[in-house]
């Protein structure tokens, strides 16, 4: 999802997640659902009241270890609708908090590259913007994270200095999507975290 430039002792800080499209992809298919349906609930306004989704399905890398997922806060007048927008919220989420552990390490981005077919759609570009809380901008071009990982080797094998800097034009880049409702997905963040404590020690 980010990463530095090399740390200096031949590794670099990478915030990777296993839980975002397989995750996605379980979900649709458990409550019978398309691609569509599944992204359409992101055009849906922030509401306090959403399930909170734990997308742990397959375990997880750093402290989140093994596999153990749940929709909590759940209630008779929850449907469909609310358990596939409470995914997308959860997967969303999950970035967050990876971004948020790079930042601990002092990797702290003003910006996010959005990469990958889950990308295209605008409304779930805008929710992950506002939990997020930075402006994200699509890539346009594929294979980015072959890219990624060339250019990494390249400078761990001292074949690039690593201040060279590729110029992301406009021909790389979508204009960006920025938050527009990152105050009420900082409270649903708060929720997330708060179950995902209850999911470790439970």
């Amino acid at each position: 999802m980010c990463s530095s430039d090399l740390a200096g002792d031949g590794t670099f800080r990478l915030g990777g997640v296993q839980n975002v499209g397989a995750a996605l992809d379980w979900v649709r298919r458990t409550l019978g659902g398309s691609w569509d349906d599944l992204y359409d609930t992101a055009t849906r306004p922030w509401d306090p009241g959403t399930p909170v989704f734990l997308p742990y399905l397959t375990g997880e890398r750093g402290q989140d270890g093994a596999a153990g997922g749940a929709w909590t806060s759940l209630t008779l007048a929850h449907q469909r609708g609310d358990l596939l927008r409470a995914a997308l919220e959860g997967v969303a989420y999950l970035l967050r908090a990876k971004l948020d552990d790079l930042r601990e390490l002092g990797c702290a981005p003003a910006q996010v590259m959005l990469a990958g077919g889950g990308g295209e759609h605008s409304a779930w570009r805008r929710l992950l913007a506002d939990v997020l809380a930075t402006p994200l901008y699509p890539a346009r071009t594929d294979g980015l994270t072959a890219r990624g990982a060339v250019l990494l080797a390249a400078q761990a094998a001292g074949l690039r200095s690593g201040t060279e800097h590729q110029d992301r034009s406009a021909s790389d880049l979508d204009a960006p999507v920025a938050a527009s409702g990152a105050v009420r997905a900082q409270a649903g963040y708060g929720r997330f975290r708060a179950a995902r404590a209850c999911l470790r020690t439970g």
